[in-house]
C-alpha cells in the first residue's frame, strides 16, 4: 500500500500547530501522530512524506520518526533544512530524499509530489496529472478551486496519512462535482 502525508512538525512547540490540531501539548501531538500512523501503515507499506518532518529538536524528532512503520520517502519541505537532511541521511530514516517526485497513481492518473502546492493543469486539460502537496496546513483536501491540487497536510486528514486509493476516490468524486 502507498500512503502520503505531510507536515508532521514533530517537536514544533508552538501552540498554533498542536492546539490547532486538537492537542493539549506538543508531546501529545507527537505521540498521536505515531499512534495514528502505525494504526494504518504496515512495515511493508511505502510512505511519501511531503515535507516538514520536524521543527525543534531534530534528534528527538528522529527518535519519533524511527518508531513509524513503512518505507519512508521524503519530499523535502521548507523546514527540512540542509542540516536536518544531512542528519536524516546519517540516521538512515528515509530510503530516499527528493525535492519533488512523479508517481503513477493509476492507469490514467499521475501525481506530481511536492511540499508546496503547484499548479499542474486545469480540469479541462485532458492529461490527468494531480499535484499532491502539503505546506499549507489546510483542513481542506481541495483548497484551491478549479485546480488539480490535493492536500495531504495532517490537518486535512485527522493527523493521519492517507492511502493512494482514498486520494483517487476523493479525486474522482471531486471531478464528478466539478462537471455538474
Amino acid at each position: 500500500m502507498i500512503w502520503l502525508c505531510g507536515d508532521w512538525h514533530f517537536c514544533h512547540d508552538k501552540d498554533f500547530i498542536w492546539k490547532a490540531r486538537g492537542f493539549n501539548s506538543v508531546e501529545e501531538m507527537n505521540e498521536a501522530i505515531i499512534k495514528r500512523h502505525n494504526a494504518r501503515v504496515t512495515p511493508e507499506d511505502t510512505v511519501y512524506v511531503l515535507g516538514d518532518c520536524a521543527l525543534g529538536d531534530t534528534a528527538v524528532a528522529i527518535e519519533y520518526i524511527k518508531q513509524m512503520n513503512g518505507h519512508k520517502v521524503l519530499i523535502a519541505g521548507n523546514h527540512d533544512t540542509d542540516e536536518r537532511i544531512k542528519t536524516y541521511i546519517e540516521e538512515g530514516i528515509f530510503e530516499d530524499i527528493q525535492f519533488g517526485a512523479r508517481l503513477k497513481a493509476s492507469k490514467r492518473t499521475r501525481f506530481y509530489l511536492s511540499h508546496y502546492p503547484t499548479f499542474v493543469n486545469n480540469f479541462d486539460d485532458p492529461v490527468n496529472v494531480w499535484n499532491i502537496s502539503a505546506h499549507t496546513h489546510s483542513k481542506e483536501k481541495f483548497e484551491i478551486k478549479d485546480k488539480k491540487i490535493y492536500c495531504v497536510s495532517l490537518e486535512a486528514h485527522d493527523c493521519c496519512p492517507v492511502n493512494i486509493e482514498t486520494i483517487l476516490n476523493d479525486i474522482n468524486e471531486r471531478k464528478q462535482n466539478v462537471r455538474h
